[in-house]
């Protein structure tokens, strides 16, 4: 007698809540786990039941998609923030470093962690070591 494989938990849909603690919705009336089933065990569902699974596991999808495209969307407008913070910051420091040049005081901030942020791919002067 072969002996029970216990079931592999696929998929597993929770709300989530981003960073300002907005909790993420799904749709209640969906299954929350998606078990992997074995091939005899499918194969003797009726074909209403099967097309019943694959409904709900084309749904569970597509949630999941949806939710993914915003968590996506969320991450890039939140990077594209520190992307400017990070360059504002970065001319402020070269106003002051210029400033305080002018006026014969050396400068004491160093600037390589700005432009190291800054970067991401660019070529950034740098102005002090």
């Amino acid at each position: 007698m072969p002996a029970m494989e216990e079931e592999e938990v696929l998929v597993s849909v929770s709300p989530a809540k981003t960073y300002n603690n907005t909790p993420h919705t799904f749709n209640n009336c969906l299954p929350t786990r998606w078990k992997r089933k074995a091939s005899t065990e499918l194969s003797g569902l009726p074909l209403h039941n099967l097309t019943h699974l694959l409904k709900d596991l084309e749904t569970i999808v597509q949630d999941a998609s949806r939710e993914l495209v915003t968590l996506l969307q969320e991450r890039q407008g939140l990077q594209e923030e520190v992307d400017i913070r990070s360059i504002t910051i970065e001319q402020l420091l070269k106003f002051a470093e210029k400033k305080q040049l002018q006026m014969g005081e050396p400068f004491a901030i160093q600037m390589s962690v700005v432009h190291s942020h800054c970067s991401h791919g660019q070529q950034t002067e740098s102005s002090l070591g």
